[in-house]
């Protein structure tokens, strides 16, 4: 057993925190329109998402915009830093951003703690690999207020180093990712993409290796079998299933995490609103029944929809290693989103599926399916009993 504390009032000192991710200024909008309590984003450079960057014009205005709702602007300044003359570019970009307004920054690259930064508030990035206590009690010493966890921990883990920081005397926020994608190595740690084809992760350019299909070959060059007997070729065997922790909030917070956040700076609108919302409730719910503090405000305005994660992209759901490692870890049919379940499937008949569809389905023609890697269409219903259904679809698999 972890020590862990009650979920009351004096469980955490500080207020528990929902960090949504922005592309830019409308997604960061957006997830402040659903419910988030701090936006992270990138700047016009050096942040680990090269293609999810915005100018200091843009991040102002999001500033601005934020402030009327009492949300945190956070910048990444997250990349690894190849030289002197990037080093300085960093720290004056750093500048602009305190100037504007901006709450806090999120860099990996410790050199730049001695290089001049404004007196603004650090947080230490996942890229950092903030993964032991000895790590985050040297990244309090250092100065900074918040430590984003490697994903890879468990709740025994993140609770021995709440109480390594605080036997130590020290202060610092605990945050962890909630949901998102999933890299199959520590964060800042996997050089994949950078040695096979020049893209390094933690420049911000990573290539996805770990979405790609794969052989797996024993010692003499041999396809290994699976528990089917089939050989194990062309599957994405390192392709992760995305994190989701709803479930386990309770838990986390009782180990001492304070912020959860929403991973996807590169996913869409429609995404980071739906996924965003979802948290808000459960937060929400949470703080009412427990009395501790949620750092956020009155919604403003009345959700038309009911959030629901299996309605945006995902590949299927873990929670990772925050109940001690487990196997059942990636999804080897496919990297792409599975989609909502809709129910287990009985039979194959050709061009039909007989399925027994979960409560509250309703299918339509020309709905789209998945089937393991197989996609396909609904052309046409039966029903056979009230829970049995006969599906056309319009190819065989």
């Amino acid at each position: 057993m972890y020590n862990s504390c009650m979920l009351t009032t004096t469980c955490n000192t500080y207020p528990l925190t929902l960090l949504s991710p922005a592309r830019d200024v409308q997604t960061a909008q957006a997830a402040i329109q659903a419910g988030a309590d701090a936006i992270y984003i990138g700047a016009a450079r050096f942040g680990a998402r090269a293609e999810a960057c915005n100018s200091l014009d843009d991040i102002a205005n999001l500033v601005e915009y934020a402030r009327t709702y009492g949300v945190q602007v956070l910048v990444t300044l997250n990349t690894l830093l190849n030289n002197p003359e990037e080093r300085a570019d960093a720290v004056a970009l750093a500048w602009d951003l305190y100037r504007v307004g901006v709450d806090a920054l999120i860099i990996q690259d410790l050199t730049l703690l001695d290089a001049g930064l404004p007196p603004i508030r650090l947080h230490a990035s996942t890229q950092c690999d903030n993964r032991t206590a000895a790590d985050i009690v040297d990244r309090a010493r250092r100065g900074f207020k918040r430590v984003v966890l490697a994903r890879e921990l468990s709740l025994r883990e993140i609770a021995a180093i709440r109480d390594a920081v605080q036997a130590e005397g020290q202060e610092i926020e605990l945050e962890a990712f909630v949901h998102g994608a999933l890299c199959v190595s520590y964060s800042g740690r996997c050089y994949m993409s950078e040695q096979l084809l020049g893209r390094s992760a933690n420049r911000g350019r990573c290539a996805q290796m770990c979405r790609m299909a794969y052989d797996l070959l024993d010692e003499d060059g041999n396809e290994v079998m699976d528990d089917e007997g089939k050989p194990i070729h062309q599957r994405y065997l390192l392709s992760l299933q995305d994190l989701d922790r709803s479930l386990s909030l309770r838990e986390m917070i009782a180990a001492g995490v304070t912020t959860f956040k929403i991973e996807g700076r590169l996913k869409d609108v429609e995404y980071v609103t739906n996924v965003t919302a979802y948290y808000r409730q459960l937060l929400d719910k949470i703080c009412a029944e427990t009395g501790l503090h949620c750092a956020s405000y009155a919604s403003i305005y009345e959700r038309d929809f009911t959030p629901n994660p299996e309605k945006s992209f995902h590949r299927g759901g873990t929670d990772y290693f925050l109940h001690e490692r487990n196997s059942r870890l990636a999804n080897w049919q496919t990297p792409k989103s599975t989609g909502e379940p809709i129910g287990t499937l009985v039979r194959k008949e050709n061009n039909y599926l007989i399925v027994r569809l979960k409560d509250g389905i309703t299918l339509h023609n020309g709905d789209g399916l998945t089937l393991g890697a197989v996609g396909c269409a609904v052309n046409g219903l039966e029903r056979l009993t009230n829970d049995m259904v006969r599906i056309r679809i319009n190819q065989s698999v």
